[in-house]
């Protein structure tokens, strides 16, 4: 392990309107993406039925540095063999007797939150199949972001509008 503490003094300058202007519209914009997202999933997803757990795809990716920030020093702890997995339900359904095997695209950092055999309700596009999500998963998620996203896109806007 390596540590490495570099000592600086801090400057703080207001942030440019221009700036606060592009940050203020790419927060509107994926708020307003994860709202079409929610309408999508909403109008789409609307069939239902149950699939199987078949697998489970671990990933593995390896963390190479964590910064830990303090008022005038900035310490840097080089973690070479720290790794973290991700583990992805593949989920087996069949609708109209033809069978599909899909990666739910999502995963979680838990190895014991899906099992192999394990049933789960989904949510299906009956135009195309192919296109679903595991019930209830999602919303949360696509919700806070899309909230996020267009507060402080607003606040931003505001801010960016406000004479100084």
């Amino acid at each position: 392990m390596n540590v490495n503490i570099n000592m600086r003094k801090r400057e703080t300058k207001p942030m440019p309107k221009s700036m606060l202007l592009i940050i203020s519209i790419l927060f509107l914009g994926l708020g307003i993406f994860f709202v079409t997202k929610i309408v999508h999933n909403m109008t789409a997803l609307t069939s239902k039925t149950t699939a199987t757990i078949v697998s489970i795809d671990v990933r593995e990716s390896k963390s190479t540095n964590d910064s830990n920030r303090n008022s005038d020093a900035v310490i840097t702890i080089d973690n070479s063999d720290k790794k973290k997995e991700t583990y992805t339900p593949v989920v087996e359904y069949y609708v109209e007797g033809e069978r599909y095997e899909m990666s739910t695209g999502v995963g979680t950092n838990n190895p014991n939150k899906y099992r192999i055999g394990d049933t789960v309700e989904i949510n299906y596009n009956a135009k195309d199949p192919a296109e679903f999500e595991i019930s209830g998963k999602g919303f949360t998620g696509n919700l806070l972001f899309a909230a996020g996203g267009i507060l402080f896109g607003i606040i931003g806007l505001f801010a960016f509008l406000r004479p100084r």
